[in-house]
């Protein structure tokens, strides 16, 4: 009725149905797909790289080199419209129930690397910054319930390559060193996409290593 309050014929809902024209009894159903709604993203994406060899602060040449890349996005808005009709919502800074509804206003990493010699060392920081809990309504209403926000999260990761030769390397590091568990969250309606979080937002895994062993032909 809202769509249609004065039951206009030519109403585009309406048309979808067809009607006898004896007793104006339905008779058949168009059942399509339509992009009702809407979604709007606006951010700054940075990227910073930096190299500064060692022997530039008086240090010995074989010190190697110094490296330095981060990669942040800015979230400005992230706005979402349920139907054609319907206000637009910013859910910039808030997490819901399904998968990708994470919309942290600042993300990113930063690697600082060491390479020295037939060796390379990186550390890299991976950071989500908190959010609110909205229940997954056409109004993202604020969540009640027993977990409403969820906080800002950094991981920290190393990993270390030796170049035995030409043809060969060997790569070895640790991920999320701290063994941090992801965070727990609930709407008023439900619980997280996973186990109670978002994996897709969060490690899942924990601690754990990894060991490569990289041949060139």
């Amino acid at each position: 009725l809202d769509s249609n309050p004065t039951y206009d014929p030519n109403n585009s809902y309406c048309q979808l149905f067809t009607r006898s024209t004896a007793n104006f009894a339905v008779q058949d159903i168009v059942a399509t797909n339509l992009n009702l709604g809407g979604l709007k993203r606006e951010g700054v994406d940075m990227q910073v790289d930096y190299g500064l060899p060692l022997d530039a602060f008086g240090a010995d040449p074989k010190w190697g080199d110094l490296s330095l890349n981060i990669l942040f996005t800015y979230l400005l808005n992230a706005e979402r419209q349920e139907t054609v009709t319907s206000p637009w919502f910013d859910r910039k800074g808030t997490i819901s129930q399904t998968v990708a509804s994470a919309f942290p206003e600042l993300k990113g990493r930063v690697a600082l690397t060491w390479n020295v010699s037939d060796f390379l060392f990186r550390y890299t920081m991976r950071y989500t910054d908190g959010m609110d809990v909205v229940n997954n309504d056409a109004v993202f209403s604020p969540s009640t319930g027993a977990v409403p926000t969820v906080d800002s999260y950094m991981y920290h990761d190393f990993s270390a390559r030796w170049n035995a030769n030409d043809m060969i390397s060997v790569t070895a590091g640790v991920t999320n060193i701290a063994d941090k568990s992801p965070p727990v969250y609930t709407t008023s309606a439900q619980a997280g996409i996973q186990s109670n979080t978002d994996p897709s937002t969060y490690d899942v895994l924990g601690l754990r290593y990894f060991v490569n062993v990289g041949v060139k032909f």
